[in-house]
């Protein structure tokens, strides 16, 4: 497999594991800081990586929210609500264009 064809949070682990577990453990530790579920978590970051215009954050994101079970409405709506406050037209309809991909099955998972 290319570098390529991997996803981020595998390349950086094969380079340095240790790296990697020092994210997860960030990761963890806020996710213990409230209440809220693994879901809710999921639509923050994907609302954060379509705001800084991170295509392959935003389809990991919005693969894991389809594999829970969200409906793509309302992810387009996660997308769509980054309009107008931080993302502007053309980084909203990006978003969605990804978004799609996803459902298409081009997209990263």
């Amino acid at each position: 497999m290319k570098n390529t064809d991997k996803l981020p949070s595998t390349l950086l682990r094969e380079v340095s594991p240790g790296l990697m577990e020092g994210f997860q453990i960030s990761r963890d530790a806020i996710a213990q800081v409230g209440s809220l579920d693994k879901q809710a978590m999921e639509m923050v970051m994907l609302a954060a990586f379509v705001t800084a215009g991170y295509e392959a954050a935003v389809k990991i994101h919005a693969r894991r929210l389809l594999d829970m079970g969200m409906p793509i409405e309302n992810i387009q709506q996660i997308a769509l609500a980054t309009f107008g406050a931080t993302t502007t037209v053309s980084g909203a309809s990006r978003a969605l264009k990804w978004i799609e991909e996803i459902v298409d099955g081009q997209g990263s998972s």
